[in-house]
């Protein structure tokens, strides 16, 4: 009992040194332990980068078309960038008898060749969430006390 008495008083002494540690031992783990997941995050997120990001630059290089595999022609960028996710397709690439199974689900539950949100739907629900923030604020409003105190006041027959 005495021992973890010590470390707990330990721990509490040094807690800005101790806690910071721990969280960074449990982020290495995480990271080592999904390495393929959050090897992928950063490359989605280096890669998207608007003025600074992997494919922003490739589009500032001017270079023409080079004949590539199967006698199609390709930019230069086109190929770095395939060749950046090679390694996640190759990983996450399943059978072709998986494929068909998602298409039979997609198929099963309606969703396959669905089409995207139409523009009137999208401007319904923008217009559905500015009335439900109007409608919380004026809820917001009369439950303050000043509001509600001054709603009896007028209420009261003179």
């Amino acid at each position: 009992m005495e021992l973890f008495q010590s470390i707990a008083e330990a721990i509490s002494l040094y807690r800005y040194i101790f806690w910071p540690l721990v969280g960074l031992l449990a982020l290495v783990i995480i990271f080592i332990r999904w390495w393929e997941q959050v090897s992928y995050f950063f490359l989605n997120l280096f890669t998207s980068f608007p003025v600074v990001g992997y494919i922003a630059r490739l589009s500032r290089s001017n270079e023409p078309r080079r004949s590539s595999t199967g006698g199609k022609f390709w930019y230069p960028s086109e190929e770095a960038l395939c060749a950046k996710y090679w390694q996640h397709h190759k990983s996450f690439n399943l059978s072709a008898d998986f494929y068909l199974r998602c298409v039979n689900y997609l198929n099963k539950v309606n969703e396959r060749g669905r089409k995207p949100t139409g523009p009137v739907l999208w401007i319904c629900s923008v217009a559905l969430v500015i009335l439900e923030a109007f409608i919380f604020a004026l809820v917001l409003s009369l439950s303050s006390p000043t509001t509600s105190q001054l709603i009896r006041r007028s209420s009261r027959p003179l």
